[in-house]
């Protein structure tokens, strides 16, 4: 739970009070597309593509929105190593994010949230540009390590099928999570895997003491249930 653990033990609390801290209400989620006006199929990702965002349109970045944005999220990708964009192919899908380097190990997207906030992603497609192929393994863990969300052996449509969806709920929520999307042993196959329509959202982290109090009620209601 990041800022609330070190602070909290919920070793011996009912579900009730975990599910009270795992459900925070959401201040609204932003969604990469990809749509970046005045790129070319091949160009780099723009490493700002995700930062704090709090409109539809902001410069030449196009984002979705469900109900709100994400001003206190910064979004990362793949370390060192660029992104590229794609229009068409994969799939049904416009405008991708993928990693070039053919037979590459895979890639990864980073999101770090303010301090006092958490962020929460909360689903993402992936579409695949060539013949169906098996990934060995998407995860996504938080800052600590732990790992949140975990698929093994993910079978990708050949590009005239549909994308994969998938929807984590709120299960990978955390102060920074990590999407690690595994390639290894695709070959030349591995830069056919791309990425779209992340949806993610962020929460304000109460103050220690507004959890404790709402801890105790809830601990209360259950002891006097018992």
């Amino acid at each position: 739970m990041g800022i609330l653990s070190s602070k909290l033990s919920f070793g011996v609390l009912p579900i009730s009070v975990i599910g009270l801290l795992m459900g925070l209400p959401q201040a609204g989620a932003s969604v990469l597309i990809f749509d970046i006006s005045g790129f070319n199929d091949g160009d780099f990702l723009d490493e700002n593509y995700g930062d704090r965002v709090t409109t539809t349109t902001s410069g030449n970045f196009t984002y979705g929105s469900t109900g709100g944005f994400t001003p206190n999220v910064e979004v990362a990708y793949n370390g060192a190593d660029d992104l590229s964009l794609w229009t068409t192919g994969y799939n049904e899908l416009t405008n991708v994010a993928y990693f070039e380097p053919e037979s590459g190990a895979g890639y990864s997207i980073t999101f770090t949230a303010d301090p006092g906030y958490f962020v929460s992603l909360l689903s993402f497609n992936l579409g695949n540009f060539g013949v169906s192929v098996t990934l060995p393994n998407l995860q996504v863990q938080n800052q600590l390590g732990d790992i949140l969300f975990n698929q093994d052996d993910v079978v990708l449509n050949s590009s005239s099928g549909s994308s994969s969806f998938f929807d984590l709920g709120t299960s990978a929520t955390g102060a920074e999570l990590t999407l690690f999307i595994d390639t290894t042993g695709l070959g030349g196959n591995s830069d056919n895997v791309g990425i779209d329509n992340i949806v993610f959202s962020q929460v304000a982290v109460p103050e220690p003491s507004s959890v404790l109090l709402a801890i105790l009620g809830m601990s209360a209601c259950f002891l006097r249930r018992r």
